[in-house]
């Protein structure tokens, strides 16, 4: 009698991502330093995130982040949030400093238990040295 197929279990949960976790590096699919500054990380242009969700209603999608100056002197004015490939919002980004953005995000959107991929994808970004810089993310993912 042949083994049957094996599969791995599903991860656990995961809603949020404080990006000063050195844990938070499981959650960064893409366009995120590795390297934690402070409490933040670097984000590029395209920048990815993964979930996990036991919950789906009444959820919010929140984002923490500086704009630094640089991404003004580049052209940066805004950046667009996709849930699952579908536009959340935009965050504003036309002026320096800190923010924090939420939006709640529709329950159609989300499955429970199933992998969620969040894209944050900013309008411009620039060099320091030979590094793509975009704006400064402290913690993104979903709340209650």
């Amino acid at each position: 009698m042949p083994v049957p197929q094996q599969q791995a279990p599903p991860a656990p949960a995961a809603h949020y991502a404080l990006l000063w976790e050195p844990s938070a590096g499981a959650q960064i699919a893409a366009g995120i330093d590795s390297v934690v500054h402070d409490d933040w990380r670097w984000a590029g242009r395209r920048a990815e995130l993964r979930f996990r969700l036991d919950e789906t209603r009444g959820v919010q999608f929140e984002a923490v982040l500086v704009v630094p100056d640089e991404f003004l002197r580049a052209g940066g004015r805004r950046i667009e949030v996709r849930i699952n490939g579908r536009t959340l919002g935009a965050i504003p980004a036309d002026r320096p400093g800190y923010q924090v953005w939420k939006q709640p995000v529709p329950a159609d959107w989300l499955s429970g238990g199933e992998a969620v991929i969040v894209e944050l994808a900013a309008d411009a970004e620039w060099l320091q040295g030979n590094e793509r810089r975009g704006y400064m993310l402290s913690s993104a993912g979903f709340t209650l």
